[in-house]
């Protein structure tokens, strides 16, 4: 399950995502230097100690603030690492005994505060100088923005069930209507059949009417024509 990332761990990560694709060797300064702009993290190596170096406005609440940056920093690079995400090793041996990470000028931060968990200072003493590698997971998270890939396949099967809910929606309207027009069109057959067998029941009684009217004119003329023989005898 992927974690929820803050702002400063996603800033982080699309630091690194951005180193990547810039080409050159990754280190934890890449990550960390714009995030103590006007300090330094001083890290002897020799003497075991790691303090972060102010200058005369270094204040107390600036202190625990950068304290609990550099213990967000750690953790997620211990997560990132454990996940696959990255991988840190040495890829060269380093002479150095004091690294410095940070954009802080040294020449004006002469202000000391050493950190006060030895196990932040102990991961920075082990991996401040190591080489950061980002996998093609971590490149694929920032572009997903943090999207994890159970949450899009999550997305995407409830994408393809709403569709399809609409397409057999659309399936059943379209249905609906065609049975509905079927019917007007048998409904209007209908009454235009009505029509003519009713015209045609018409035009029958008017022709019986004709037929019984020619004759009755014909019998009487009959009868006419007989009565006048009779008198003339």
């Amino acid at each position: 399950m992927l974690k929820s990332f803050d702002k400063i761990e996603k800033d982080a990560i699309k630091r690194l995502v951005s180193e990547k694709q810039s080409g050159q060797p990754i280190r934890l300064g890449n990550v960390l230097d714009t995030l103590f702009p006007n300090q330094y993290i001083k890290i002897d190596k020799a003497q075991s100690k790691v303090d972060i170096m102010y200058d005369n406005s270094g204040q107390t609440s600036q202190v625990v603030e950068d304290q609990g940056v550099l213990a967000t920093i750690i953790l997620l690079m211990n997560y990132l690492e454990k996940n696959g995400y990255i991988c840190l090793f040495d890829c060269a041996n380093v002479q150095a005994t004091v690294s410095t990470i940070g954009q802080g000028a040294q020449s004006k931060c002469t202000i000391s505060h050493s950190l006060p968990d030895q196990n932040v200072s102990n991961w920075l003493l082990n991996n401040c100088d190591k080489q950061i590698i980002v996998g093609y997971d971590l490149v694929k998270l920032v572009k997903d923005d943090f999207i994890s890939k159970d949450e899009l396949r999550f997305k995407k099967q409830q994408i393809a069930t709403w569709v399809s809910i609409i397409i057999s929606l659309l399936i059943g309207l379209c249905g609906f209507f065609m049975n509905l027009v079927t019917l007007q069109e048998e409904n209007s057959d209908m009454t235009v059949k009505n029509i003519d067998n009713y015209n045609n029941a018409t035009c029958t009684c008017s022709d019986k009417g004709n037929n019984n009217s020619v004759e009755t004119f014909n019998v009487n003329i009959s009868e006419n024509c007989e009565d006048s023989i009779l008198s003339v005898k």
